[in-house]
């Protein structure tokens, strides 16, 4: 991924995750549960906090905030955790309305999740 970042400069990760956790365990159905993103860069050289060139990812905190993190400090944290802090598409991209695609990506999620649940 890292390649990729560096040929792009700044890009959108979108992620599916078939078998996403229920945040309230009330059987959500909503896209947002499933597909999520971020918004990825590369930091060259050394950073205020000294560190080598990285790969970050902009994520939500606790408190509602966005932040950068290095994607090797995001991914080795708890997957659940790292999954609510990734990004519901329609925050990336405006022109999604989570109510008008339900339906449609919410078939497409049930497909891509039954292939890979296989």
């Amino acid at each position: 991924m890292s390649r990729q970042v560096e040929i792009f400069g700044d890009l959108v990760l979108v992620v599916i995750y078939g078998d996403a956790p229920d945040p309230k365990g009330k059987g959500s159905k909503f896209p947002s549960r499933y597909i999520r993103c971020c918004r990825l860069r590369k930091i060259n050289g050394e950073n205020g906090d000294g560190d080598k060139s990285c790969v970050e990812a902009e994520l939500r905190s606790a408190k509602n905030d966005y932040k950068w993190k290095s994607l090797e400090d995001a991914m080795s944290g708890e997957r659940d955790s790292l999954w609510w802090s990734l990004l519901p598409l329609q925050e990336k991209f405006s022109q999604l309305s989570e109510q008008k695609e339900k339906n449609g990506i919410s078939q497409a999620i049930e497909a891509i999740s039954g292939l890979l649940n296989n």
